[in-house]
């Protein structure tokens, strides 16, 4: 499990495809509309079963340390009920530690919703239209803000800010589903190939370099050392040579597996964000290419 300081400041399971998406303010049914995304949809209407399978994963990927947690509050004003909070109420009586600071914030002004004609609400708007409702609760703690959608990270964002104003510690967010339409999908494919790619050649380069200097080393030791034998001591520094042969040989060999771990496990996490993309699986919070995506 993940302990919070390794968490990354934004962490999200997976990937929301929209039921419904427009083109030129025509709507259309989704193609990439899933069932990890409907669970998020199922969730949002506070269906028991969308709320325990994510809290079961939440439950299981996070750590149990002292940790306080605050939710995203709804677009609408004084909205007190939500599946998200739901979950959360369910994920902090899952720990011990947990602290429960779900309804600290609290959306005082109504805000629309994203539509393709308005568009995203501003941070600021956002900013301004919560408040802060208890900051005993959350002063010089570390708080996990839990929301369900990312899309624009606005709302997020302008949580984060007023919590970090009210005295917390620092403040993670982790989000249930990132938004992602159209060709995003397929450029987010091709940038984790990418950096399967990257990082292969990156680390081969790294390997070439380690093994050139650990063979210069061996090299100069061996030089050192066989000063050290009688000059006529044929035998001795054919067995020295040996030696040290089968020594840099070992670490070579050392090096060589500790580089093809170093990919298979890069591998797995970019196959991890691809399963992920298509809504099979989630993504683990310290997978690398959550930075990327």
């Amino acid at each position: 499990m993940n302990k919070f300081d390794k968490l990354p400041a934004l962490y999200h399971l997976g990937f929301y495809h929209p039921k419904f998406d427009y083109c030129e303010n025509v709507c259309y049914e989704n193609c990439n509309f899933n069932e990890f995304s409907q669970l998020i949809l199922d969730l949002k209407d506070k269906e028991p079963e969308a709320i325990f399978y994510f809290e079961s994963i939440l439950t299981k990927l996070l750590e149990d340390e002292e940790t306080t947690f605050v939710v995203v509050p709804s677009h609408i004003a004084f909205e007190s009920s939500s599946g998200i909070r739901d979950l959360a109420g369910y994920l902090i009586k899952s720990k011990k530690k947990y602290v429960d600071a779900v309804k600290c914030l609290e959306r005082v002004k109504t805000v629309d919703k994203y539509s393709s004609i308005k568009g995203f609400r501003s941070e600021q708007e956002h900013f301004n239209s919560i408040v802060v409702k208890d900051r005993l609760l959350i002063e010089n703690k570390n708080i996990i803000l839990i929301d369900d959608i990312l899309t624009s990270g606005n709302s997020a964002n302008a949580c984060r800010r007023l919590l970090s104003n009210a005295g917390a510690k620092e403040v993670k967010i982790v989000c249930l589903g990132k938004t992602i339409r159209g060709e995003k999908i397929n450029i987010t494919h091709d940038v984790i190939e990418q950096k399967i790619q990257d990082f292969i050649w990156d680390t081969d380069i790294e390997a070439n370099n380690i093994i050139i200097q650990l063979k210069k080393e061996y090299h100069d030791l061996f030089c050192m050392r066989v000063q050290e034998l009688d000059e006529n001591d044929e035998e001795g520094q054919f067995e020295l040579e040996c030696e040290m042969r089968h020594e840099e040989e070992y670490e070579i060999d050392n090096i060589y597996e500790s580089i093809d771990y170093e990919k298979s496990e890069y591998c797995e996490y970019a196959n991890e964000a691809h399963r992920a993309l298509h809504g099979e699986g989630y993504l683990t919070p310290n997978n690398p290419f959550i930075q990327f995506l």
